[in-house]
This record gives structure tokens, C-alpha cells and sequence, in this order.
């Protein structure tokens, strides 16, 4: 089974604009981090809404992706691109009354990309994404850390939660690039 990810842009021109920033500059997995290539969802670079797989939208632009290898990238690429050339929407469900921006899950699951100054007073539910880890603010997932809390410290949890730690270190050096490189044009 596969899965989409991909952030819809706020007009045709920011999504050219994106497409052709990311064709320049973007790192897939495998030469970024060294994942395998055959296994990597990002080895295609960005793709555009016609070449997606379940997201049919005419504006969108992302990833397709089957396995956990390379997710946290993509999904954090999207964010960052839903900051710089994002479509924006409420989401009154998650106690958000302003616009913010957001990418698409499967073509259906809107999930908004919000700063921690922006998320700090809201209480958040199961699978909100709270940030792109290329945020000044720094990284805002810790799965791991929730999973260590509720269940206690161990051995193999701790083990991964280093692994975590240092696979989002090397996504947020890799967004960084990325926003300076954007910053800069």
C-alpha cells in the first residue's frame, strides 16, 4: 500500500516558483542522509499534483511513499514548503480560529504546520504535526519522547529515541539549507 504527502500551494505561481527552487536545490534521502535509494521516497525529488498518487489536486506538490524509510523528511519538506508558498485554512476542530498553513495527507487529511508560538496555547490532539523542524523555534515532534513517558524508560526506547534525535539533527541542518537558499534568492 502506498501513501500520498503534499502541500497544496496558494496559487499556480508559487507552485512553479517552488517546483523550480526545488529542481535546483533539493536533496533527496539517500545523497542527504544515505538512506538506500531504492527505498527512498524523496529519490524523485518534489513532485507535482499529476504524478501523485492519492492527491489528485491541481496545486499540490510532494511526495508518494510506501514504508517508514525517509517519512519524517518528506513529511517535514512539506511543511517547509507549506510556510514559504503554503495555501492557508482554519481548523476550528483543533481550536484554531486563524488561517495557518497546512499539507495533505492521502489527499484528504488536512494537517496544519504551525510554529511553537503558535501551537504553546492550544491542547493538541493525536497526529497534529506542530512545526517543521526547520523552524527557528526548533523541532517540535517527539514521538518517542511521548512514547517514553507513558510506558517508562527503556533500554531499546532510549536507543531509538537517540536515533530519533539524531535523524531529525540532520533533517533540521538539511531545512536549513534550504530556507537560507530560499532566503537568499
Amino acid at each position: 500500500m502506498g501513501y500520498t504527502v503534499a502541500t497544496p500551494a496558494k496559487s499556480k505561481k508559487a507552485k512553479k516558483e517552488m517546483l523550480a527552487f526545488m529542481d535546483q536545490y533539493f536533496r533527496p534521502g539517500y545523497e542527504a542522509f544515505g538512506y538506500e535509494k531504492g527505498y527512498d521516497p524523496s529519490r524523485n525529488g518534489v513532485l507535482s499534483s499529476e504524478d501523485l498518487a492519492y492527491d489528485d489536486g491541481t496545486s499540490k506538490m510532494g511526495f508518494n511513499y510506501n514504508g517508514e524509510l525517509g517519512r519524517d523528511y518528506i513529511f517535514n519538506v512539506c511543511s517547509w514548503m507549506a510556510l514559504k508558498v503554503g495555501r492557508k485554512r482554519k481548523f476550528k476542530s483543533y481550536g484554531i480560529i486563524e488561517s495557518v498553513p497546512y499539507y495533505v495527507y492521502d489527499g484528504y487529511e488536512s494537517v496544519p504546520v504551525l510554529l511553537k508560538s503558535e501551537w504553546e496555547g492550544i491542547v493538541t490532539c493525536t497526529g497534529l504535526f506542530t512545526g517543521p523542524l526547520g523552524s527557528k523555534e526548533g523541532p517540535q515532534h517527539r514521538s518517542l519522547e511521548r512514547s517514553i513517558t507513558e510506558r517508562g524508560h527503556s533500554p531499546d526506547l532510549e536507543n531509538m529515541l537517540e536515533e530519533e534525535k539524531e535523524n531529525f539533527a540532520m533533517i533540521k541542518k538539511e531545512l536549513q539549507r534550504l530556507d537560507d537558499l530560499w532566503s537568499s534568492r
